[in-house]
């Protein structure tokens, strides 16, 4: 099956990326038909965040290095962690929706959970569904997720 490139293939960001390639005079479409696609070549500039994703760090492995990933972006405050600035795992308002409402047995849809603080609450009174679109927020709560279960299973 003959493949075909990508549907955001730009020769001329190809060439800037493989100056050999623009050197031999070589068509970067057929380049990279022939070799970029099997060896996992660049074709296109990658985002800032996918350069930070990227790199390797050189610290001895903790959960603060996750949190670290967005560490100007965190609305929320985790024991442990520099983060942001609301204390939403302690959020009194979610204590008392669930006085006002008896969630046991019952599974609750969360949309736009943010950071999972509210999520994490809810989690112990029973099922949580929640759906987060925004991506950093995504990310965001599945590092939280990852950093309050093995809190709990210390």
């Amino acid at each position: 099956m003959m493949q075909k490139l990508p549907s955001d293939f730009d020769p001329k960001v190809c060439l800037e990326l493989h100056p050999d390639v623009k050197s031999a005079g070589v068509d970067p479409g057929l380049y990279y038909l022939e070799f970029g696609i099997n060896e996992g070549q660049a074709y296109k500039r990658q985002s800032s965040l996918e350069n930070d994703l990227a790199r390797f760090l050189t610290i001895p492995p903790s959960d603060k290095n996750a949190f670290d990933v967005f560490a100007t972006s965190w609305s929320t405050i985790f024991d442990g962690m520099i983060t942001g600035h609301f204390d939403g795992t302690r959020d009194t308002r979610i204590e008392w929706l669930l006085q006002k409402v008896n969630v046991d047995g019952f599974r609750v849809l969360e949309l736009g959970p943010l950071e999972a603080a509210h999520t994490w609450i809810l989690e112990k009174y029973g099922g949580v569904t929640a759906i987060e679109a925004n991506v950093g927020a995504f990310l965001r709560c599945l590092i939280v997720k990852n950093f309050l279960n093995r809190q709990e299973h210390d």
